[in-house]
């Protein structure tokens, strides 16, 4: 449940989230419903500090490309709520240094299983 969502300003907030997440991230307007009923929080994220670097993290340092970033955010839109340094990062640097998944495989890895 997220009884803020009619706190947050449809301009300033519901708006702008839903343009970057269908025109940044890549999730196809026919998913958006879904995606926002099964993680409203993600439109209280602030897209220059928590959700854009997010995105960057995970298509820069992971490899994950754009064509399928929209269908991972919008399986799994909480990964965007996930602080790139204090869980994704380590959670990353875990996987390849303790595990021993390449570096060259982990973005595949976080795609099937974030």
């Amino acid at each position: 449940s997220f009884p803020q969502l009619f706190g947050l300003s449809l301009d300033d907030n519901i708006r702008r989230h839903i343009d970057f997440l269908v025109k940044e991230v890549g999730i196809p307007k026919s998913r958006l419903g879904k995606t926002i009923a099964s993680f409203p929080h993600i439109l209280a994220y602030k897209i220059k500090d928590n959700l854009r670097p997010t995105v960057a993290y995970l298509h820069g340092e992971l490899g994950i490309p754009r064509e399928r970033m929209g269908k991972l955010v919008s399986t799994h839109p909480q990964i965007l709520g996930y602080s790139v340094e204090t869980k994704l990062r380590p959670m990353v640097k875990y996987l390849i240094e303790e595990v021993g998944i390449s570096k060259e495989k982990i973005g595949v890895v976080v795609e099937k299983c974030p």
